[in-house]
Order: C-alpha cells, then structure tokens, then sequence
C-alpha cells in the first residue's frame, strides 16, 4: 500500500473512497447503456443470439465474483480492526474496499458482455439487480464507523467529519 495517499482526515478519506465507487458504476454503466440503446435498432444482433447456456453461465459467473469480494472484504474486516491505530485501520479499510469494489467492477463487467453477446433481458435484469446490490455496500461514514468497529466517540468524529489522523494515512 502506498504510504503516500494523502488522508489527512475522514474527509479525504471518504472522497477517495467515494471516487472508487462511483469509477466502478460508472464503467460498466457507459458500455451497457450504449449497448443497450443499441439493441433497440432493429438491425443489431448479438454476436451469439440467445444462446441460453452462455446467459447462464454469465450470470452465474457475475454472482460468483460478487459474493467472493464480499466474503472476503467480509472475512478480512477482523484484521483491519486488528491494526494498531486509526490511521492503520483506516490505510486497511481503504485496501479492502479498493479489493470489493474491483470485484463488483468485474462482475459488473462480466454482465456487460453478456448482454452485447447474447443481448439476453435476464443478463439486463441481473446488472440491474447488481447495481441495487451496489447501493448496499455503497461508502458512507456510518459504514466505516461500523466496519471498524469504532467507540462512540471516534465514531461520532466520523460522522461529523472532524476525525483528524495522527499521521497521514
């Protein structure tokens, strides 16, 4: 991890992790959307047709990716909350959610060439319920209060954003 991230306080922490998130909306979100747009000419064909055993397996694939970037931001919460200060903790949180938000990304993306393959509604209503899915992991500041595991002092600090860290992160 590269010591020179520059958070100087929640704030700039949060941003950081904010852009993350949105980058991996909004990649994916500029193909399918384009893609999808055109699949509504009458002259676009998927390059494979309906093929039912590639929408399957794309959208099987894509819910595999999202649950093991969950499972494991989840399994390594503990050793984030294990780091000596709130500095550490946070350099943590920041590389956990750079991991299941890279993994979202990809299941996002494999969704996106399933739709161009098979131009498939169940692959269109997969990435739709994904980007609900999205929401729920979204970064907020009750969230790394919660994830850390933070006293209600540290985390009130958060939530009014006035949480300064000792070092730079």
């Amino acid at each position: 991890m590269d010591k020179d991230m520059g958070f100087k306080n929640i704030r700039n922490f949060h941003e950081k992790v904010n852009n993350i998130f949105h980058l991996t909306l909004a990649l994916p979100l500029l193909p399918m959307g384009y893609i999808f747009l055109e699949s509504n000419h009458d002259d676009f064909e998927p390059p494979l047709g309906e093929n039912q055993l590639l929408v399957i397996a794309s959208i099987i694939s894509a819910l595999l990716v999202t649950a093991f970037a969950y499972t494991h931001y989840q399994g390594n919460l503990e050793k984030v909350r294990e780091e000596d200060g709130l500095a550490a903790q946070f350099r943590a949180l920041y590389s956990q959610y750079q991991k299941l938000y890279l993994g979202n990304l990809a299941a996002s993306l494999l969704l996106v060439v399933g739709y161009y393959l098979t131009g498939s509604d169940y692959v269109i209503g997969t990435y739709v319920l994904h980007l609900f899915t999205l929401s729920l992991i979204r970064p907020y500041y009750d969230r790394y209060s919660r994830d850390l595991k933070l006293s209600k002092e540290d985390a009130l600090a958060v939530r009014k954003m006035t949480l300064a860290f000792e070092e730079d992160l």
